[in-house]
């Protein structure tokens, strides 16, 4: 079983991080969504999945919804 780690760390001025966060975490989710169709296309057995976890340094991460319904 193959597993692939990816972070990013981006630190934004409080005052731009409202405006700017969403675009990155939007930007993660479609990149998301088309690495779990070429694993999906590439796979042998078990089908494939995916999480995205996104969170402040100092605060609790969360797991980000990728699908707006549960693709199985």
């Amino acid at each position: 079983m193959l597993t692939i780690t990816i972070e990013l760390r981006v630190d934004y001025d409080t005052a731009n991080k409202r405006m700017k966060e969403p675009v990155i975490i939007e930007k993660a989710k479609s990149l998301c969504a088309e690495l779990l169709t070429v694993a999906e296309l590439t796979a042998d057995k078990r089908k494939p999945q995916i999480s995205m976890q996104a969170g402040d340094f100092f605060a609790t991460t969360e797991e980000v919804k990728l699908f707006d319904a549960d693709p199985t």
